[in-house]
């Protein structure tokens, strides 16, 4: 067999198993409702959400922090507010 006649032979085959897949023949599914702008997206209604109050905790040296705990995610982040420049 020519190259030219596998490489038929291999297309054919490919083919054919391309249409007798189980992906082919499942059932097509609804298509989605038509969107015309941002202003058309259903959107879910969210769950109420309370933050917890901050506790001040003030060090014999004058610094102050405010913590504020939130054991849902495993994550530590701080931040420091320094006053800096003239009065």
């Amino acid at each position: 067999m020519s190259a030219r006649g596998l490489r038929r032979l291999t297309s054919a085959s490919l083919l054919a198993l391309a249409a007798a897949s189980p992906v082919a023949a499942a059932p097509a599914t609804p298509a989605a409702p038509a969107v015309r702008g941002w202003r058309d997206v259903v959107k879910p209604p969210l769950p109420s959400f309370q933050a917890p109050a901050p506790v001040r905790i003030a060090f014999p040296n004058g610094l102050i922090v405010f913590l504020q705990e939130d054991h849902e995610l495993p994550l530590v982040s701080g931040s420091i507010w320094i006053r800096g420049g003239s009065r």
